[in-house]
């Protein structure tokens, strides 16, 4: 819809029937019903590199993962203008944030560092981090944290206050009955007991258990026109929406 609308690496929803989407190098704000797109200003001097964001509906505060800055960003949200309210350090390369539904925890995956860290949003307080592989998504559900490893292809469950190991699933390969993948490099909330895992190297999008952190449905995958996907680097849940980033396709 517009020239800088290229490269959906994020989604976040706002509210209504609008959403955030992040590309390395714009915030943007997409109207999904008319399919109308804005740029959002923003007032951070430093380097401008957003890819994971995540907004929370109760302090209505937007955080943005700042790749090569290794900060994630706080903003407020006005009108079309990101207006800037506090800033963490993370460690390096941190390519997906996540705030907790109670906006008291923030999620980080740092790709270059290969870990995650857990925030305290409103202090900046460092709480704690693991070791990840080539760490890229990751995301909050009540008390358990879930992040994608991009070094083994497995998807990784933590306890949200101690940040204990307690699952590893999946592995490399094509066999997606067994949840295995290329690339996972998004993990999102899909119901009180579903995760939304997007490989964007393999092309598929899986509906994942997460009692059992296995398949229950798998769609999409990579191929030509517009009815495949292309490198789906982000799927994300709003109710009963999905939306899917293809960032070989620019949609």
């Amino acid at each position: 819809p517009a020239s800088y609308f290229h490269d959906p690496v994020a989604i976040a929803p706002y509210r209504d029937n609008l959403y955030f989407v992040a590309n390395y190098a714009d915030v943007m704000l997409l109207d999904i019903n008319s399919g109308a797109v804005c740029r959002l200003a923003h007032d951070y001097k430093g380097l401008w590199n957003p890819t994971g964001i995540s907004y929370s509906t109760l302090n209505r505060l937007l955080y943005v993962a700042n790749y090569n800055d290794n900060k994630v960003l706080i903003f407020r949200v006005e009108d079309q203008r990101l207006r800037l309210v506090g800033e963490i350090e993370t460690d390096r390369s941190p390519e997906g944030g996540f705030i907790s539904t109670d906006g008291r925890r923030l999620a980080v995956a740092n790709y270059d560092s290969q870990s995650i860290q857990m925030f305290d949003p409103y202090t900046g307080n460092h709480l704690w981090a693991q070791v990840l592989g080539l760490c890229h998504g990751v995301c909050i559900v009540g008390d358990r944290v879930y992040g994608t490893v991009l070094s083994d292809s497995s998807l990784v469950e933590f306890d949200l206050e101690s940040g204990k190991i307690l699952r590893r699933v999946g592995a490399r390969g094509l066999d997606e009955a067994k949840l295995e993948t290329v690339w996972p490099t998004y993990v999102y909330p899909y119901h009180d007991d579903q995760l939304l895992l997007a490989d964007g190297l393999g092309g598929a999008i899986f509906i994942l258990n997460r009692s059992t952190l296995q398949p229950q449905t798998v769609f999409g995958h990579n191929g030509p026109s517009h009815r495949y996907f292309v490198m789906p680097y982000c799927a994300i849940a709003n109710g009963e929406t999905i939306l899917v980033g293809s960032e070989a396709q620019d949609r």
